[in-house]
């Protein structure tokens, strides 16, 4: 069955679910990490904000994963940041990527770490990338453990603390969205 909306063509439910989901957290979010005020007053737009960013964070570039080549035109429109959901984005994808990088240094691999997808999955951050040296590799587990972890305590919609699972696709959401959105939900068991 194929579902019609916002001009688009959609395989399945789920997959119109997923895009209602992404789209109301992206109007109703308003972004650090997306366009900008600076010093001077100017706006900074969407491409500018991401060149800005591939150049402090050059994993950021959305290569293919097979050949390691940027699309011959690539304009900066988009980035691997940007497939984190909103809310985490703009609660803690700057620290969470200066810390990286500053791993990435440390091992000398900042030049050759290559991301291959970032997702949510079953609530928590997904940041999935082509290896790490054995050098590093310890303190690039415990930085992915430490953010997928904060990412499923951080509510999917408006970033505040989660307080329960969304039931069927699992979320973490907090008591103010829970409130607003009706959704079912699990609650978080207190120890």
């Amino acid at each position: 069955m194929q579902i019609l909306a916002d001009s688009i063509v959609y395989a399945d439910i789920a997959q119109l679910v997923e895009y209602l989901l992404c789209k109301q957290s992206v109007e109703s979010s308003n972004l650090s990490i997306g366009s900008k005020q600076t010093k001077k007053g100017k706006i900074m737009t969407e491409i500018e904000k991401n060149k800005k960013l591939c150049g402090k964070y050059p994993f950021l570039l959305p290569r293919n994963v097979f050949s390691d080549e940027l699309e011959e035109d690539y304009d900066y429109s988009y980035t691997w940041i940007d497939d984190m959901p909103d809310s985490w984005r703009e609660k803690f994808a700057e620290p969470m990527l200066e810390e990286l990088k500053k791993i990435l240094i440390k091992g000398d691999y900042l030049s050759e770490y290559r991301l291959v997808q970032v997702k949510e999955k079953y609530g928590s951050l997904r940041w999935y990338a082509n290896g790490i040296p054995m050098v590093i590799y310890d303190e690039y587990s415990k930085w992915e453990n430490k953010w997928e972890a904060k990412s499923s305590e951080t509510c999917f919609w408006c970033g505040e603390n989660s307080v329960a699972w969304t039931d069927g696709w699992i979320l973490p959401i907090c008591q103010n969205c829970i409130d607003e959105r009706q959704f079912p939900v699990t609650y978080f068991k207190k120890d």
